[in-house]
């Protein structure tokens, strides 16, 4: 389904027949519960808390997740869709990595958006950008999963 999780299911299946005696539950969990430091390991999005070891296991990129109905003097001028639309964004208290991913995209390639901050998780963000209403930034893999 989503290519980073068929890369850590094979990854943890290597692992658990590694090492048979160690218990191994999947969750999915927002990363703000992820980082409050009750797992032994996880699979997050980078840039995370200095305080934690990690080890990058594969690169993402973002894609913009626009409404399918796009107005055509938009879609090639990534500034021009961020001025017609808002920019819906997970609650970086629930999400800090994408949204830690979002400002460094934005302010890299010097863009500016208006920011609406939703509750949820990335398909309640799609479900409101298929309202036709506004974007969002969404992890590459997210967009695979998709089509």
């Amino acid at each position: 389904m989503i290519f980073t999780a068929v890369k850590s299911v094979i990854w943890l299946e290597q692992f658990s027949n590694c090492s048979p005696n160690c218990e191994i539950r999947l969750n999915h969990l927002p990363s703000s519960i992820q980082l409050e430091g009750s797992l032994q390991i996880g699979f997050v999005r980078l840039p995370v808390d200095s305080n934690l070891t990690t080890q990058s296991i594969c690169q993402e990129m973002l894609a913009l997740a626009i409404p399918e109905i796009c107005h055509k003097d938009l879609s090639n001028n990534l500034q021009k869709i961020l001025n017609y639309y808002p920019l819906y964004q997970l609650d970086s208290n629930t999400y800090p990595c994408l949204a830690e991913q979002t400002e460094l995209f934005l302010q890299n390639n010097q863009l500016s958006a208006h920011k609406i901050f939703v509750q949820g998780d990335i398909t309640t963000l799609l479900a409101l950008v298929a309202g036709g209403n506004a974007v969002a930034f969404i992890p590459q893999s997210m967009r695979q999963s998709r089509q």
